[in-house]
């Protein structure tokens, strides 16, 4: 992941635009899925092992490929918090180096509850690996709700400046950040009686320090009220986080 990220940190240089951070990002968990599969030792790679598998590389390849779609081959212009990086850091690229990165590090980070989730090694099927599927399906489709909302609002012209406050938007002020934070439950359940079964916590509770306290919310929302005269009022009624109803 440090290579990869260390060429696209390369090809921002060139092309000014770090928006290809995000997508790597996604994609690298694929990459890391697999690492894990096939280092397991003999006789550990069993049905549990490969599910956990296809899960992580479904998630990764869908929203990967969301990301690349939309924001790196169609040359959208460069994410707010990017661009606002690079006209006020004095590190210069530096600076994005640091974030290539730092990124890079974050899914080594991530991948450690995936691996955890493939240390359980029980044949038998249980209540807990049902519950990590349905919690896994109920994650990647509400993100892929909110994703196709949101693309859909931006892609009309008239909305240019305007705050999405449409489906699952109208009762969260990020819903595709609770979906992906909901997602890393899912291998918290399938880990359930693993010996490195504390190992699958990393996952939302890093998740959810990031998305909250660091680069998630907390730039994004900063980039909202400087770019959208409506979020402000919209920041008042909305919860920011888990989706519910909205304050009248």
């Amino acid at each position: 992941m440090a290579f990869v990220m260390g060429i696209l940190w390369a090809r921002q240089t060139k092309t000014l635009n770090a928006n290809s951070v995000d997508a790597a990002w996604a994609l690298g968990f694929s990459g890391c899925s697999l690492i894990g599969l096939f280092s397991l030792r003999q006789g550990e790679i069993h049905w549990r092992s490969v599910l956990v598998t296809i899960c992580i590389m479904a998630w990764s390849l869908r929203l990967g490929m969301y990301l690349l779609t939309t924001r790196v081959l169609t040359k959208k212009a460069e994410d707010g918090r990017y661009n606002r990086l690079r006209t006020e850091n004095h590190w210069g690229q530096g600076s994005f180096f640091l974030m290539y990165q730092f990124q890079a590090l974050l899914v080594a980070a991530l991948a450690t509850p995936i691996y955890a989730a493939m240390g359980q090694i029980g044949s038998q099927f249980r209540i807990w690996d049902a519950l990590g599927i349905a919690v896994w399906i109920a994650a990647v489709f509400g993100e892929a709700l909110s994703d196709r909302q949101l693309h859909a609002f931006l892609k009309i012209p008239e909305n240019k400046g305007r705050t999405c406050q449409i489906g699952l938007w109208k009762y969260s002020r990020h819903p595709n950040y609770f979906f992906e934070w909901l997602h890393w439950w899912a291998y918290v359940l399938f880990a359930v009686g693993a010996d490195n079964f504390a190992l699958s916590l990393i996952g939302p509770a890093l998740m959810l320090w990031f998305l909250i306290k660091v680069t998630g919310i907390p730039a994004t929302e900063k980039q909202a009220l400087r770019s959208r005269s409506d979020y402000a009022e919209y920041q008042k009624r909305t919860s920011a986080f888990i989706p519910w109803f909205q304050k009248p």
